[in-house]
């Protein structure tokens, strides 16, 4: 077998991968958007974590294999948010609440929002709808409210190592009146681990109110297993 005709041979093979996948990336635009879809346009990337849907010029952007093995015989790189990263980034956040101090009594309980981004947020969050969260119970008419709460949660999810954990604390006046931010903090990952904290209590000053006060709190980051 000469060299022209393998590298026909290989030219031909990929060609009918490449078919392959456009054929299965036309096939789930199908069923994702109900139609019928451009072949133009529509094809997976990122290793088969984002699919672009084209339909009439116009392109629909879907993460898939979430969390799934992502470049086949290597199991390092997994399927993130339509984007295939190293596993090494990648981990669980569990999240204890230990007990605070403030500066005035009140009908106190905590709330964690983990986020898998590093973006910025304000005190206190408004929009929770991108957040894993959990909340401790209501500890009555206190300033040093103790739960050693733990989001059991948290460890079904994967997160990666630029994520952000948010803390925040209340004072709660029941269904009929607005509670009362009493502050909160807010750090990634990515500081907790260069700082060696991952598993320690830590103690956080509380930020974005009048009221003083700190928090302590355990985040413990596990990486995913290769």
């Amino acid at each position: 077998m000469n060299f022209f005709h393998c590298l026909l041979l290989l030219i031909a093979g990929g060609l009918i991968e490449a078919y392959v996948v456009d054929q299965k990336a036309q096939n789930d635009c199908r069923q994702i958007h109900h139609c019928d879809v451009d072949t133009n346009g529509t094809h997976y990337s990122e290793n088969g974590c984002h699919l672009t849907c084209c339909l009439h010029g116009h392109e629909y952007h879907h993460a898939m294999n979430e969390n799934q093995i992502c470049l086949v015989g290597n199991g390092a790189w997994h399927c993130k948010k339509g984007h295939c990263i190293p596993t090494e980034n990648l981990g669980y956040i569990d999240v204890e609440i230990i007990s605070a101090a403030l500066s005035r009594p009140a009908n106190a309980y905590a709330t964690v929002c983990l986020q898998n981004n590093t973006d910025p947020v304000p005190l206190p969050i408004r929009d929770r709808s991108k957040c894993i969260q959990c909340s401790t119970q209501v500890k009555p008419h206190t300033a040093r409210p103790v739960w050693h709460q733990i989001c059991r949660g948290s460890g079904k999810y994967i997160f990666r190592k630029n994520s952000r954990v948010t803390f925040e604390v209340w004072d709660y006046h029941g269904s009929q009146i607005p509670n009362v931010f009493l502050g909160g903090s807010t750090l990634t990952i990515k500081k907790l681990l260069e700082f060696g904290d991952s598993g320690r209590a830590i103690n956080m000053a509380l930020f974005g109110s009048p009221f003083r006060g700190q928090l302590t709190g355990r985040i413990t980051w596990t990486p995913l297993k290769k």
